[in-house]
């Protein structure tokens, strides 16, 4: 997950101590259980991957390389004590890259400018543990819905060549070495991160699939691409583009814009089928489920309200009425090929108010859709961080963070399953991010003056319990795709000073 997406949720924390749940939840919050005593096998310690000071984290490839920036350059290294770090680029001096990870690809923007929405332009190296790195464009649009990698990470698709202006551009196919490469579509509009038109692409197995505007449209086409054969699965889509597959990654939803005669109309698409039409007087925001049904964000009858369709019988069930916006923490292409809440695609997690103090803070609220539908209440009251992971790795225990602290940006977390919850950090929690199974890393014990905590991995499923990584660690760390590893930088003592990794699950 993006840090700096915690770090500014953290930022806006209420000054609310939260010692009980919502009301569907009768038990009480119960306090976390830690073991203080040191990790008692070699196994378990953290391991120094790279020495060094002042080392930026950016993300962690699905084949378990970190990349970050140390000083004017971009490095990868394998998560090994020792590992000869990778040279991906240089980056000019009092800047730092705008990095998105896909799989095994690593798509790093060297000089965006940071006084433009979205960043602007900027030359785009495409790197992987296998390939190396390469030079991809001089003038890329700093694009992350259209940036993505295949699965085996032999293909890449991303923006390239922006228009003086900024506004339109080509999206590119290329193997990751880029020693092939295809334009998809030429000077289509781009204008990230809130064009009218920019386009959002990801991959279908091996191959491309892309919502985008063709020069001159006012709606999108969703399109496959087979070697350089293009197929339209759909003209007449709405704008801004949006769309969402199914775990397959065969099935796609989204939305044909209205016209003079029809309303916005929802509808899931396939290739080789006629589209499947799921409601009208829709926005354009939803999800192919677990077991096809498809859940989405209904206008009808001037409200917002959030339902659910089975494709089985037609039918359409109201999750709630009561919908300000959805809790999750992608970004990117993965908005369109993961899941934006439980891993297993059962389960949905939403807010319907915001505090009124001008904090951002929100209440907490999930639904099971696995087979039924039911709203589960975590937090009725709006004191809840927003943009932070709301369940565990195995979807079993719903995640939230709430204010301890307002001007220090700490809270305590919690765990909530359907019918109890438990609170896994102390007071001065700082973030957690969810690591394998039911465990979650998590710096606790915050120190304001130092930007340095307590790395810990709880295990929610056992009462909260947690074990000590490391003392004096900095505040941005990550956790590799599989949930296996911890990563993380110190700086205090010079010393011991680097990036280290650490199991998590053991």
């Amino acid at each position: 997950m993006n840090k700096h997406v915690i770090f500014t949720a953290a930022l806006a924390l209420s000054a609310v101590r939260c010692t009980s749940i919502g009301s569907e939840h009768p038990n009480d919050t119960q306090p976390v259980a830690t073991e203080t005593s040191p990790l008692s096998s070699n196994q378990q310690l953290p391991r120094r991957i790279q020495s060094g000071q002042a080392q930026q984290l950016f993300g962690v490839t699905s084949d378990n390389h970190v990349v970050y920036q140390e000083g004017t350059e971009v490095f990868a290294s394998a998560l090994e004590a020792g590992a000869t770090r990778q040279r991906i680029a240089e980056v000019p001096a009092g800047n730092l890259a705008f990095v998105y990870i896909s799989g095994k690809v690593a798509f790093c923007w060297t000089n965006p400018d940071r006084s433009r929405p979205g960043f602007g332009v900027s030359p785009l190296v495409v790197w992987s543990a296998g390939t190396g790195a390469h030079l991809a464009d001089e003038a890329s649009p700093i694009g992350t819905f259209a940036s993505a990698s295949s699965e085996d990470g032999s293909v890449v698709i991303y923006p390239a060549r922006s228009n003086a202006h900024q506004t339109t551009g080509d999206l590119e196919l290329a193997s990751t070495d880029l020693s092939v490469r295809t334009t998809l579509a030429a000077g289509i509009p781009m204008g990230f991160p809130a064009g009218f038109c920019r386009p959002w692409a990801a991959f279908s197995g091996q191959r491309p699939v892309a919502l985008f505007c063709q020069p001159g449209d006012q709606t999108s086409t969703l399109a496959l691409w087979t070697g350089a054969t293009r197929t339209d699965l759909l003209t007449g889509g709405a704008t801004p583009p949006f769309f969402t597959a199914d775990r397959s990654g065969t099935s796609f939803f989204t939305t044909l814009a209205p016209t003079a005669t029809t309303p916005a109309t929802a509808v899931v698409v396939s290739e080789g089928k006629e589209p499947l039409v799921v409601d009208q007087f829709v926005a354009r925001t939803g999800w192919i489920m677990h077991d096809e049904s498809v859940v989405y964000v209904s206008r009808a009858g001037g409200g917002v309200s959030v339902r659910r369709f089975n494709p089985e019988d037609g039918s359409r069930t109201i999750i709630t009425d009561r919908l300000f916006n959805f809790l999750t923490t992608l970004a990117g292409s993965d908005l369109v090929t993961k899941s934006w809440f439980s891993t297993d695609r059962k389960k949905v997690s939403y807010f319907t108010a915001v505090a009124q103090n001008g904090t951002g803070l929100v209440d907490q609220h999930w639904a099971d859709v696995s087979g039924r539908v039911e709203n589960f209440v975590a937090d009725a009251q709006p004191r809840n961080w927003n943009g932070v992971p709301t369940f565990t790795s195995d979807s079993k225990y719903f995640l939230s963070g709430r204010s301890t602290d307002l001007p220090n940006g700490l809270g305590v977390f919690v765990a909530q399953s359907e019918r109890s919850a438990v609170e896994f950090s102390g007071e001065r929690g700082w973030s957690y991010l969810p690591a394998i199974g039911s465990h979650v890393a998590l710096i606790d014990a915050f120190d304001v003056t130092t930007f340095t905590g307590d790395l810990r991995v709880a295990d929610v499923s056992h009462e909260g319990r947690s074990r000590l990584i490391a003392t004096g660690v900095d505040w941005n760390y990550l956790v590799s795709p599989d949930g296996r590893w911890v990563v993380f930088t110190k700086n205090l003592e010079q010393a011991t000073a680097g990036l280290y990794a650490a199991r998590a699950d053991n």
